[in-house]
């Protein structure tokens, strides 16, 4: 079984983790992983449906808010007939922790998921073991 304390990344993004307030309808959460590694974090979320064009992810304060709004307009001569999906819109904010790199931070959006690469600080990277030799 696992803990969460051996996770730092997990218990930094999941405590400071805001959910939007679903009183509207057309608000959903999506799905989001957050891993880390020796040398950065990535967090991905399932946002399909989604066009690049309708994301924004925004910096400020420690804080990394990714948003985003699908509309589901008619052409003038257009009406439905039938609706069963209705506009869709998501907010996301994270506390991104101190060991991570800002200045790094790097997107990309395929297939429906959305992934946001953070490096950490040059000194928080965890080095791999090396041999010491004895003489």
């Amino acid at each position: 079984m696992y803990t969460y304390a051996k996770y730092p990344a997990y218990r930094v993004y999941k405590n400071h983790h805001r959910h939007a307030e679903n009183s509207d309808n057309n608000r959903f959460n999506p799905l989001t992983n957050i891993r880390e590694t020796r040398d950065a974090y990535a967090i991905e979320v399932v946002i399909p449906g989604f066009s690049k064009e309708e994301i924004e992810i925004e910096f400020d304060n420690n804080e990394l808010k990714i948003t985003g709004e699908r509309d589901t307009k008619l052409r003038d001569e257009e009406s439905f007939i039938q609706q069963q999906f209705n506009p869709q819109t998501f907010n996301k904010t994270y506390i991104v922790p101190k060991t991570a790199d800002v200045e790094s931070i790097e997107a990309s959006f395929n297939n429906g998921i959305l992934t946001v690469n953070i490096n950490k600080k040059e000194e928080f990277k965890i080095k791999p073991p090396r041999e010491i030799s004895v003489n």
